[in-house]
């Protein structure tokens, strides 16, 4: 009888495994196919709000405004799924000028792209923190704490190593052998 249950339990548990796969899987392939719209609301928050394709035509309505979709204006995700972005309550398509990407900036003269421009942060911003005399003691005094606590850790790791003996008088090995000679001799509860 108690076999039974625990393949029960077992059939059960996998079962169980299997309907949440499903459903995941569902999910997710239904998820593929929606087409995305992102609103900016007045406080600056994004809402997110997928449609399927069949509800998405030259326009479709969100909270009692008509908005104007064209694929042309999305941008695309990971996917490749269309995402559409709006001011929340003005129904004109935001559209993004993909060619401002990686564009060079004027910088006291000079023209940099944006992977020099991190490249000159960088270093500028290092050389500062470690030029700063406050950063320094700061950063020797960690690095004396750690020198010290690893010496104090050392010192007690090779000094505290203390014997272990058990005793013969010892109840805790006297129940265990005990125990080990009832299992052997197939006695249990028996006393010895």
């Amino acid at each position: 009888m108690d076999g039974l249950l625990i393949v029960e339990i077992v059939f059960g548990f996998f079962a169980f495994c299997m309907i949440v796969a499903g459903i995941v899987m569902w999910v997710f392939w239904n998820r593929r196919k929606l087409i995305f719209t992102n609103f900016l609301s007045p406080t600056g928050h994004w809402e997110r709000e997928g449609w399927k394709p069949e509800k998405v035509d030259k326009d479709f309505q969100y909270q009692d405004v008509i908005y104007g979709y064209d694929i042309e204006y999305c941008t695309r995700d990971f996917l490749n799924r269309p995402i559409a972005h709006y001011y929340k309550g003005n129904p004109k398509q935001l559209q993004f000028n993909f060619t401002q990407t990686n564009k060079s900036m004027m910088i006291e003269g000079e023209e940099l792209t944006p992977k020099d421009f991190v490249t000159l942060m960088k270093s500028k911003v290092l050389r500062d923190i470690f030029l700063d005399d406050e950063v320094m003691n700061l950063l020797y005094i960690i690095i004396g704490v750690v020198i010290v606590c690893a010496v104090i850790i050392g010192i007690m790791v090779a000094t505290h190593n203390p014997a272990c003996t058990l005793k013969d008088d010892n109840e805790t090995v006297t129940l265990i052998a005990n125990a080990c000679k009832q299992a052997m001799t197939g006695r249990i509860g028996v006393p010895i």
